[in-house]
């Protein structure tokens, strides 16, 4: 039965049904207490879905049990900068950078973050350094249509132009 819940759960996750992965998981932890994995869901259900402050509380669970995880901390990074902790998403890719200072997911949050903070010159010294542009680029095209659908158009178009002059070359 407990693998039966377990594959419907990473199943809804996994097509995209947040809302009911995220309830299969609450479930789980209350019957099973703190699981790393369950938290470490949870945490990414929370932040599919826009609750930001909970994707935290979890995210930051899970980083107290195994604080080495470098994925992890770039997802806790993009939620701090999201809730408008901006000095606590630049500590939390430092904290990531110091782990890994190699890690392509490291440097690509670190760019978006950087455009993000209307930091240009910062990120394309990132960008350059990246074999991954499309991946900074996509995010940063679907940020830019989000803030468009919410009626923040200049915000919309100027992280639009941020982006195209942080392009290296």
């Amino acid at each position: 039965r407990a693998f039966a819940e377990l594959h419907q759960l990473s199943n809804a996750f996994a097509n995209n049904k947040y809302t009911t992965a995220k309830n299969k998981a609450i479930e789980a932890l209350k019957l099973s207490g703190d699981s790393l994995f369950m938290l470490n869901l949870l945490g990414k259900c929370f932040m599919k879905t826009g609750e930001f402050e909970s994707a935290l509380k979890f995210m930051e669970k899970a980083q107290s049990i195994s604080p080495g995880n470098i994925e992890r901390l770039c997802n806790i990074a993009e939620v701090q900068y999201d809730l408008g902790m901006k000095e606590e998403a630049k500590q939390t890719i430092a904290d990531a950078t110091a782990l890994d200072p190699s890690s392509t997911m490291v440097k690509e949050i670190d760019a978006e973050i950087a455009l993000l903070s209307g930091d240009a010159s910062r990120a394309k010294r990132i960008m350059a350094s990246l074999d991954t542009l499309p991946n900074i680029v996509s995010f940063m095209n679907n940020r830019a249509v989000a803030l468009t659908r919410c009626g923040n158009f200049e915000e919309g178009i100027q992280l639009y132009k941020d982006t195209f002059s942080a392009l290296p070359g």
